[in-house]
């Protein structure tokens, strides 16, 4: 599957800011999201914005309720920011990111990790302060 992205509703100019950096992204592999006020990750319109060979994601400062799942379909993603929105929960397939080296969770409103974290296996850096955690997996020290 090849993980596209669609512009859903946004105001004119607010769509116009995401095509243009969409574009760079598919050139650059650097997904560069952050302050959009996006409450939702824009979903796909096609084959318009393929972005299979997203290294960078950077999405923080939104008011994103969840990880984008589409975020999950970036084989080669090896930075993932997320800081600064209000994240409620993680999907089980994060672990399928294998090239992921950095995650930034901080400053959202996770109460717990999922087992998935622990399945990164070239997770270097894990951010996650100023949360709500209340616990974290067991294995996480095995990281």
């Amino acid at each position: 599957m090849q993980p596209t992205m669609s512009l859903g509703a946004a105001s004119t100019s607010q769509r116009r800011s995401l095509e243009a950096e969409l574009e760079i992204a598919v050139k650059s592999g650097e997904l560069k999201l952050q302050c959009k006020n996006l409450s939702e990750f824009p979903r796909s319109i096609g084959k318009h914005f393929v972005l299979a060979d997203t290294r960078i994601a950077d999405l923080s400062r939104n008011k994103l309720a969840e990880i984008p799942i589409e975020c999950t379909y970036f084989p080669s993603l090896e930075r993932l920011v997320l800081y600064h929105n209000v994240i409620r929960g993680i999907p089980d397939n994060l672990g399928s990111l294998q090239s992921l080296q950095l995650l930034d969770l901080s400053r959202n409103q996770l109460s717990y990790l999922p087992h998935a974290i622990c399945q990164l296996s070239q997770l270097q850096s894990l951010i996650v302060n100023n949360n709500k955690l209340v616990s974290l997996p067991e294995e996480i020290g095995e990281l």
